[in-house]
């Protein structure tokens, strides 16, 4: 049997620090967040880098914002992995996506056109990132929020990519949900390596500065992620590996 390597990024080491931070703090709900440039102080990492780790945590539903007011516990992390998931409301995903579609389309786009150097190493270890995780769902879940907040942030507009991890926030439990649509571990690997396959030409296009090619790849892939969405609102779709 391969023996799947597991890299561990520096964000997923700051996600962690931020969990212990919470822990041994004894941060409760409502309780107020370290800034960001007060974390990367504590930790001594970029801003960038916290940003991630934070966006993560958001999405997770175990931080939150308040507009004007900055960072706050949301829940306990003892809540994480216990708390059910609500009910998908398929309209307010959908509405989601198209935001996400008219953000991200372009977004790749402009990445294509304004990506630095180092951005386009980090795209390339995050297209590898996700690919490493195909075989384990919750984490390919964080690693494909990853993949989509490293192309937000090579767009030179740091708008991209607070919108982006504020839409990931609110679709992310959800996601982590829809393993109950597929049949079995095949099928939620089938579906894994799909979306790597789309996260490479994306990433290919826009490592190559072909931003319509970029465009065009992004748009594909959130196309499918919408059919994906209408599937898990159908009681009778449970997908298969030789599902059509």
């Amino acid at each position: 049997m391969d023996t799947i390597i597991r890299t561990k990024t520096l964000t997923d080491d700051v996600v962690e620090q931020l969990k212990s931070f919470i822990e041994v703090e004894t941060l409760l709900p409502g309780d107020r967040f370290p800034t960001e440039s007060e974390l990367c102080k504590r930790l001594g990492v970029s801003r960038t880098v916290v940003r991630e780790a934070i966006a993560r945590l958001k999405a997770r539903g175990i931080l939150r914002s308040k507009r004007g007011s900055g960072v706050f516990v949301d829940r306990q992390l003892d809540q994480e992995s216990n708390t059910p998931l609500a009910p998908p409301n398929l309209a307010e995903l959908l509405e989601i996506l198209e935001l996400r579609l008219a953000l991200e389309v372009e977004g790749a786009r402009l990445a294509a056109k304004r990506g630095t150097a180092s951005q386009m190493v980090e795209l390339s270890t995050a297209t590898k990132i996700f690919e490493q995780r195909i075989g384990d769902w919750d984490r390919s879940v964080e690693a494909d929020v990853h993949f989509h907040l490293t192309i937000a942030r090579a767009t030179g507009n740091s708008q991209f990519e607070t919108l982006l991890a504020e839409m990931s926030q609110r679709v992310l439990p959800h996601r982590q949900g829809l393993v109950s649509l597929f049949k079995d571990q095949g099928a939620r690997q089938a579906q894994n390596e799909k979306i790597a396959a789309e996260h490479l030409v994306i990433a290919e296009a826009i490592l190559s500065g072909d931003s319509e090619g970029a465009e065009r790849a992004m748009r594909y892939h959130l196309e499918g992620v919408r059919r994906l969405y209408i599937d898990w609102d159908s009681p009778a779709a449970i997908i298969g590996v030789s599902s059509p």
